[in-house]
């Protein structure tokens, strides 16, 4: 896959990829404006499930490793951040922003 100057950041727990791959395919059907990838992250994903979702065009699945998550940035966050909180909250999202810009 070329990288393109557009991404679109994806993330989903097993039980959430058929949602994650509707989306890459309505995105290829429908958004035609520039080229542009999709990126996938998902912490616990099969290997026939990767290969499904890779299938789709512009599709790239990466793994998002919660453990390292929570061992290099949680810990580097203060103590009353919502970060490191037990609320529920999207966990990925605040980073997933980052990577994309």
């Amino acid at each position: 896959m070329n990288q393109k100057k557009l991404a679109f950041v994806l993330a989903a727990t097993n039980n959430l990829l058929f949602a994650a791959a509707n989306t890459a395919i309505s995105l290829n059907k429908y958004f035609t404006a520039c080229p542009f990838d999709i990126i996938l992250f998902s912490d616990d994903i099969s290997e026939s499930d990767r290969e499904a979702l890779e299938s789709i065009d512009n599709v790239s699945v990466r793994r998002f490793d919660v453990e390292t998550y929570r061992e290099t940035v949680l810990k580097n966050c203060s103590e009353d951040s919502r970060f490191v909180r037990n609320e529920k909250h999207l966990m990925l999202s605040p980073i997933l922003r980052f990577l994309v810009c």
